[in-house]
């Protein structure tokens, strides 16, 4: 679970992971990690041009991610079935990347995970990317009120 959005130039993501075990009683145990999880990255591409990305479903899919998107989006894609990439790109587009292959689309602003509905109606409202991760993070138990966030001019990933 995790809210990434997109306003104005900037992805923002909250930090929080969860691990979900079953347990020696046979229920589901869950443990939250907060302000551990890196789920975007700023990439520069060979093709000159930079390129942001982020994930959700598993953390780990980001860094084999950002080689595929590094290396110019060739061959096949590195996704598994449980996660989901989007990966933004000068000018404009926004790639989906899913088990099923890539899909391309320009958009403006976006969101996704499990707290996208509250962070679409906060940015609807006027609220930045970053923002709208925060307001997401009050409203939904799977969203870290700890934000990542990355601009298309930047050369790294900060925290707010």
């Amino acid at each position: 679970m995790t809210t990434i959005a997109f306003k104005g130039g900037i992805l923002a993501a909250d930090r929080r992971s969860t691990v979900s075990t079953l347990g020696s009683s046979e229920e589901l145990e869950t443990v939250v990690y907060d302000n551990s999880t890196r789920k975007i990255a700023h990439v520069q591409c060979a093709d000159g041009f930079v390129r942001m990305v982020a994930v959700s479903g598993i953390s780990s899919y980001l860094g084999r991610v950002e080689r595929w998107v590094a290396d110019g989006m060739q061959g096949e894609h590195p996704a598994p079935g449980e996660a989901m990439a989007i990966i933004f790109s000068p000018p404009g587009l926004l790639h989906v990347v899913t088990e099923y292959g890539v899909d391309e689309f320009t958009i403006a602003d976006f969101a996704f995970g499990s707290g996208a509905a509250f962070a679409l109606g906060a940015m609807s409202a006027g609220a930045s990317a970053i923002e709208a991760v925060k307001i997401a993070a009050k409203y939904d138990a799977g969203t870290g009120s700890e934000v990542n966030f990355v601009t298309i001019d930047a050369a790294e990933v900060q925290s707010a």
